[in-house]
This record gives structure tokens, C-alpha cells and sequence, in this order.
């Protein structure tokens, strides 16, 4: 008895299942057609398999969890060895394109790659840099411009990209340009004008969505607001505009919390407000900002 997981070739005439021994620790493939068993082989450690229409059956071996190490297999529909490849690397995911011409599979960190292979040719032809990440959802579609490799975070998300056979990337999903004008925009607001770094700052926290993201464009913008602060003090101080940046700075500072950087950033600026009020004789209000700081 095996406890297994299974995917099914697009027709839906084939079936692949994978799995490990109900009482040892045998990890075994199996090829099924219209549920009659075509061949079943053992591996060391399946971590994915999945199975053409022609009944060619893709097969990922994660080897040693120790070690960099991994393997694909392509057996056809009698169980007969067609190609196999070593990676010195974890791989993570793979699938097979329908007609059995093509397969790709992804590697994870520290490799982090994507090949594909042409069976017909048994060469590699696409050697891809995964973006932001392993990709453990790989799908092969086909459409009027030829076949496309789409790639997802996992098997059930929605895809991220696609590259093609040249592994130039050809479609990016709404979250991958989100992603990429976010970065772009922040790259940009490394400028010394700071009216100039602001409006980049503020067009990237209207894109940010996750808390990690508002939490850096926050910073930025605190650091933006109190330089311009420090730069008009050196003009006139005590101006509304002053003031303004000042209390913009905290709190953006304070979206920060409870980072560090939050917190220094929350002090300095309300140790500056401090020493402003003790200047003006407001002690009460002196101490609740070096209470805060506290």
C-alpha cells in the first residue's frame, strides 16, 4: 500500500501517482491507463511526476535531502527509459508538455532555476532564472504564438509569468507588474531632489498590499519627510511647512513599529519636537514628547 498523490495527462486518458510505502520507506512511481497499471518504478525520493497524452511520464527524484542533488527521468508509456538529467541542485516541480515534446523543471534555492528540455532533441534549450522566488507551479500551454512555459508560487496558485522557449519572459500577471512598478518607483526615489523623491514615495505606497512593502515605503517616506524638515530648519525655522514635515515624518515613523528603525525614527523626531517646545516655554507638552520617546 502506498499513500500517493497523482496528476492526470490533459486528455484525462492517463494517470500518474507517486508516492511512499504505507510500511516502508520505498518511494514508488506508477503509471495508470483508463486505471489499468502500464509500469511502476522506484526511486529515492519522488517529488513530483507528471504524465503526456502520448503516455510519457515525467519524473522528479529529490535524492539526499543533505545535498544539492536531483534528477528528472522521462520513461515512455511501457515504462522504457528515455532521458534522465542530474542537477546539483533540490528540484521542486516539473511538468511535461502534452505531446511529450517538452519538459521543464524548477530547482530551488540556492539554484533557483528553471530548464526546459527538448525530448526530440535531448538537449537543454532554456536555462531561466527564476523571478522573486522557487516556483513550485510549472504548466505548459499553447496558443497562436506557440507554447509558453507559465509559472506559479505553487500548483494552485494563479500563474506569476510566462517565458517562451528562448525563455524571454512574454506575459507578466497584474501582481508581477504591481511588483515591478513598486520596485521601479522605489529605485527612482533615490534622487537628492526631495519634492521629486516624495512623489515617487507616496505613487509607491498607494501600490504597496503587503505588510512587509508599506512597512519599507513607509520608511522611506519618514526618512524623505524629516530630511526636508532638517532643510527648511536650516532656512527659517518654526515655519507651518517645518511643522508639517516634522509630524509626517513621525507618522510614517510610527507605521514602521515595531521595527528598529521605526522606533529610532519616532524618537528623533520627537525629540526635536521637545526641545522646540521647551524653547517656547511649554514644558507640558516638552514632556509628553519625551515621554513618547520613552
Amino acid at each position: 500500500r502506498y499513500y500517493c498523490e497523482y496528476s492526470e495527462s490533459e486528455s484525462g486518458s492517463w494517470s500518474v501517482a507517486y508516492g511512499r510505502s504505507f510500511d516502508t520507506d520505498e518511494h514508488r512511481v506508477f503509471l495508470l491507463q483508463n486505471q489499468g497499471l502500464q509500469f511502476t518504478k522506484q526511486l529515492n525520493r519522488i517529488e513530483d511526476a507528471k504524465v503526456a497524452d502520448t503516455g510519457n511520464t515525467l519524473v522528479i527524484d529529490d535524492g539526499d535531502r543533505e545535498e544539492l542533488s536531483g534528477k528528472a527521468y522521462v520513461f515512455d508509456s511501457s515504462g522504457e527509459q528515455r532521458f534522465i538529467q542530474g542537477f546539483e541542485a533540490n528540484v521542486g516541480a516539473c511538468t511535461i508538455s502534452s505531446d511529450g515534446d517538452y519538459i521543464a523543471v524548477a530547482t530551488l534555492i540556492p539554484d533557483c532555476t528553471t530548464y526546459i528540455f527538448d525530448l526530440t532533441e535531448n538537449e537543454r534549450i532554456v536555462e531561466h532564472e527564476n523571478q522573486d522566488g522557487n516556483k513550485m507551479g510549472l504548466d505548459f500551454q499553447k496558443d497562436g504564438e506557440g507554447l509558453k512555459l507559465y509559472l506559479a508560487e505553487g500548483p494552485d496558485s494563479d500563474p506569476f509569468y510566462a517565458i517562451d522557449l528562448e525563455g524571454e519572459v512574454v506575459w507578466r500577471s497584474d501582481e508581477l507588474e504591481r511588483q515591478q512598478r513598486l520596485q521601479s518607483l522605489m529605485d527612482s526615489s533615490e534622487t537628492d531632489d526631495l519634492e521629486e523623491a516624495l512623489d515617487l514615495l507616496e505613487e509607491a505606497y498607494d501600490l504597496t498590499q503587503e505588510a512587509n512593502e508599506k512597512k519599507n515605503v513607509a520608511q522611506k517616506l519618514a526618512d524623505t519627510h524629516w530630511n526636508l524638515a532638517k532643510e527648511i530648519d536650516r532656512e527659517e525655522e518654526d515655519s507651518d511647512e517645518w511643522w508639517q514635515h516634522l509630524n509626517q515624518a513621525k507618522s510614517y515613523y510610527t507605521e514602521v513599529l515595531p521595527w528598529y528603525d521605526g522606533k529610532r525614527g519616532v524618537a528623533k523626531v520627537s525629540r526635536k519636537q521637545g526641545k522646540y517646545y521647551l524653547d517656547q516655554g511649554e514644558e507640558e507638552a516638552a514632556l509628553e514628547m519625551f515621554q513618547n520617546i520613552a
